[in-house]
């Protein structure tokens, strides 16, 4: 799939996934890292958008057996 096709079908749902679990941050500084990630996701061939949102759809399957739910979601944004 097309990055470019990808972000406007992904873009609101993961925004609205990082401003929740970055909720504990400042609106600015959650604005900061957002773009930080967005950009580095954009840039990618295979770890996009796309495979981010996959990943996070994996992650609501699975995180009621997940013991450390949180890291877990931030490993999935950061690596």
């Amino acid at each position: 799939m097309d990055i470019a096709a990808a972000a406007p079908a992904y873009g609101d749902a993961l925004l609205a996934r990082w401003n929740d679990l970055a909720s504990f941050l400042t609106p600015s500084q959650r604005e900061k890292w957002w773009q930080r990630l967005w950009s580095s996701y954009s840039q990618r061939a295979f770890h996009n958008l796309e495979h981010l949102n996959r990943m996070l759809l994996l992650f609501d399957e699975y995180k009621d057996q997940l013991h450390e739910r949180y890291a877990t979601a931030y490993a999935i944004f950061f690596l």
